[in-house]
C-alpha cells in the first residue's frame, strides 16, 4: 500500500463538516454575524468566515485525498469491488450537487476531483429570516449564515465547470461509502503484509 489511511480520520472530518453545516444559522443568528453589520460583536463577520473557511476547506481536502488513494489503491488490490456500484448505492437518495457551468455526472470521486481542481471556492451564504422580523432586519442586517454548500469552479480541458456542492449529503455518501468498504476490505491483512 503506498500510504496508510487513517479512515477514522477521514470519518472525523466528515463529522465536523456536516456539524459546521448544520450549526451555522444557530451560531449566525446567537452572534448576528452579517458581512455588512457595523455593530460590535464577539465573534463578528470576518472572524466567523475566517474559521469556517479555512476549516471548511482543509477538511474537504483532506478528505478527498484520502479517498482518491484509497480508491486508487483498492482499483488494483481489490478487483472485486465495483466502484461504480459502489458510488450510485453510497449516492442513493442524495443530491450532492447542483451544476451552474458544465454537466459533467458527479460520482463521489468526481467529486473528489472537483474539490483538488477547483481555482475558486467560496461558501453558499443564506439571510435567516423568521416571521417576526423587524425592520432593522428586514433592510439588510439580518444575520446571514453559511447553507451548508460550498461553490466550486475551475477548469477541465479547456471547458469551464461551477458547482454548487452539498456538504451534507456528499458527507453522508462518502461515510456509506467507507463503511461497505469497511465490510468489503480484509485492511488488517493489507496491512499486516506491508513491508
Amino acid at each position: 500500500m503506498p500510504h496508510r489511511i487513517d479512515i477514522d480520520g477521514i470519518s472525523e472530518n466528515l463529522f465536523i463538516l456536516q456539524n459546521l453545516s448544520l450549526a451555522s444559522r444557530t451560531f449566525c443568528e446567537k452572534y448576528r454575524i452579517n458581512r455588512y453589520s457595523e455593530g460590535e460583536s464577539e465573534f463578528d463577520w470576518y472572524y466567523y468566515l475566517g474559521w469556517l473557511k479555512s476549516i471548511v476547506s482543509e477538511k474537504l481536502i483532506e478528505c478527498a485525498i484520502k479517498v482518491r488513494i484509497l480508491q486508487d489503491f483498492l482499483r488494483e488490490e481489490a478487483e472485486e469491488i465495483h466502484f461504480a456500484d459502489l458510488d450510485q448505492r453510497a449516492c442513493s437518495g442524495l443530491a450532492l450537487e447542483q451544476f451552474h457551468l458544465g454537466s459533467d455526472p458527479l460520482t463521489l470521486r468526481e467529486a473528489c476531483n472537483k474539490i483538488l481542481h477547483a481555482t475558486e471556492v467560496s461558501l453558499v451564504w443564506e439571510d435567516v429570516t423568521s416571521e417576526e422580523e423587524d425592520e432593522r432586519e428586514a433592510d439588510g442586517d439580518r444575520p446571514e449564515y453559511w447553507k451548508g454548500n460550498v461553490m466550486l469552479e475551475g477548469t477541465k480541458g479547456n471547458r469551464e465547470w461551477k458547482l454548487e456542492l452539498y456538504i451534507v449529503d456528499f458527507c453522508i455518501a462518502l461515510e456509506r461509502l467507507l463503511s461497505e468498504l469497511g465490510d468489503s476490505v480484509d485492511w488488517y491483512h493489507i496491512y499486516r503484509d506491508d513491508t
